[in-house]
């Protein structure tokens, strides 16, 4: 079913392949096409890889939308002014 009242729905990519982010986020939005974002978590002062600034170009070079999140409070914060 479709989300009527904003829910944001996360799932955790899984990948053999490397770079991958850690999440896809979608949100409905207004005009019914999702919000996607791809989310790459990071603690503390972790660096992207390589692979990981590759799989960064590749999808904001699509139009979707790419956060690197060091907290939930990064991802809630990008999701309040989407959609």
């Amino acid at each position: 079913g479709h989300a009527r009242d904003g829910s944001i729905f996360p799932i955790k990519a899984r990948s053999s392949q490397k770079g991958v982010p850690d999440l896809i986020v979608l949100k409905p939005t207004a005009v019914g096409i999702p919000s996607v974002v791809f989310v790459e978590c990071k603690l503390g002062s972790g660096k992207l890889s390589i692979e990981q600034i590759t799989w960064k170009e590749k999808v904001e070079s699509t139009g979707a939308g790419y956060l690197q999140a060091r907290s939930i409070e990064d991802i809630m914060i990008e999701f309040r002014g989407r959609g």
